[in-house]
């Protein structure tokens, strides 16, 4: 168990390392692109969103999951995998390029069609590595991802740096894309040192469907209404608008995939392992929850309350509309490492039926709520999720439930402290700093409200606090 452990550590180390370096290169990629570009350039891209990821998630069919939960898988399975996620792929651009002339008509903009003809391509080249991938992540080799991940970044960015300052325009993302997903799918290659065989097993498929197609419904679901307000304000609003919630999302989304990526990603494998006894997956899944919304309540609440400051320094006045939404989303996606943890407990014990219905019933209650609020404007669209992302959670806990000992009520009381305390001590500060005249020193307000929060934090529960400085001094050496 002191092993296991000890990988569940190393693999968290890792982990956050590739997902910070790689989010905080490409925020500064995106960054640079955005100033450059303007919020037009943007919304052509998020309309386009929800064809690529959805297309992405079909390629993947939750197979990815179905070997990460089996503890020994041979060639011919891996090999199995890999044909049909790039069989797939092919299928699905194809049907992206016949329907691109359709695309652009349905948002009046056509310069969609020859982009998304382009950008398409991603699909193709994601699915080559997605065994590979799958393989680093079932023996917890988290650290050749983040280099791979990095170094992706990194030239990718550069790239399409320069082709942006030399009038590239929105090609410069669509570039930025490409040349990510073709240079980690080669690094892959060459650090994985796997190649598929010439086979595909249909009973090793047809068996290990049953998993994976609850699964795929699932992330199908999630990943459609994940990006359908892209969808309905290119539709219903300008496209320089598609562009300040594009903006507003992927920049509340860093902080929040980031985080909670680290933590599903580790805790799957981990949980997977001791799922066969619930009283020890019990006090993880606990533990797990505190230390994580401890550490993640005053990121995403110094993000909400200073928006506008952050939004006006490092994209300029042309973009402060984001930060009205900004600031409402991350009341929306605070809960969002409790989703992955919760979500993660229903994937180990198989149970991918229960993960299906409670997508279907989150989806059919987003789909009111975006209904009701559609005509009140985009700010209220944004309540609307805050109001969904409360309901989601107590719908988790109570399937969660099933398994563990971990009622709505208990998470409640375990997440409260940290929420309140970040709250005051992010509202407090902001009312302090408001008064300053330069935006510089109002940032000011990030880092007193951090001391604040860990000040009263620590008074509540010292051992909490020195747990986690202890963890990260030990694992920073």
């Amino acid at each position: 168990m002191k092993e296991k452990q000890h990988d569940l550590k190393a693999g968290f180390k890792w982990s956050a390392i590739e997902r910070i370096i790689t989010q905080f290169a490409q925020l500064l990629v995106l960054l640079v692109l955005a100033r450059i570009l303007g919020p037009k350039a943007y919304g052509l891209v998020g309309m386009l969103t929800i064809f690529i990821a959805v297309s992405q998630t079909l390629v993947d069919s939750g197979f990815s999951s179905a070997l990460i939960r089996r503890n020994n898988n041979t060639q011919k399975q891996y090999s199995t995998i890999f044909w049909f996620n790039f069989g797939t792929a092919l299928f699905l651009y194809f049907v992206i390029f016949f329907c691109a002339n359709g695309i652009s008509q349905f948002f009046n903009e056509p310069q969609l069609e020859n982009i998304i003809k382009v950008l398409g391509l991603v699909i193709i080249i994601n699915a080559l590595c997605i065994v590979h991938k799958t393989k680093l992540t079932i023996i917890l080799d988290f650290k050749s991802q983040s280099q791979i991940s990095f170094l992706s970044v990194l030239i990718s960015g550069v790239g399409s740096i320069v082709i942006a300052l030399n009038g590239g325009g929105v090609w410069s993302i669509v570039f930025n894309n490409i040349s990510f997903s073709l240079l980690s799918t080669i690094m892959y290659f060459y650090k994985c040192k796997w190649v598929p065989d010439l086979v595909f097993n249909r009973r090793f498929f047809y068996a290990t469907s049953k998993f994976s197609s609850n699964l795929l419904v699932a992330s199908l679901l999630n990943t459609f209404f994940d990006n359908i307000y892209q969808l309905v304000i290119g539709k219903f609003y300008n496209t320089a608008q598609v562009g300040f919630f594009t903006q507003a999302k992927n920049l509340t989304l860093l902080p929040t995939n980031t985080y909670s990526a680290i933590i599903q990603r580790v805790t799957y494998r981990y949980f997977s392992e001791i799922k066969n006894n619930r009283i020890k997956l019990n006090e993880q899944y606990e533990e797990t929850v505190k230390y994580a919304t401890v550490i993640f309540f005053p990121m995403i609440f110094g993000l909400a309350f200073f928006s506008e400051n952050i939004v006006s320094i490092i994209l300029g006045k042309e973009w402060l509309t984001t930060s009205r939404y900004i600031f409402v989303l991350c009341f929306c996606y605070c809960f969002y490492p409790i989703h992955a943890l919760s979500l993660n407990v229903l994937n180990v014990y198989g149970r991918s039926d229960l993960f299906l219905r409670l997508e279907v019933f989150k989806k059919i209650l987003i789909t009111l709520l975006m209904v009701a609020t559609i005509k009140f404007g985009i700010e209220w669209m944004c309540w609307g999720l805050v109001l969904y992302s409360v309901i989601a959670t107590y719908i988790n806990s109570i399937y969660t439930n099933k398994f563990l000992d971990t009622t709505f009520i208990k998470l409640l009381s375990i997440i409260s402290p940290a929420f309140i305390i970040s709250l005051i001590s992010f509202f407090a500060s902001h009312l302090i700093i408001n008064n300053l005249s330069n935006e510089y020193l109002k940032l000011g307000g990030l880092l007193l409200g951090c001391c604040v929060y860990f000040l009263i934090y620590y008074m509540h529960d010292k051992n909490t606090v020195k747990t986690i400085y202890f963890w990260m001094k030990r694992d920073g050496k």
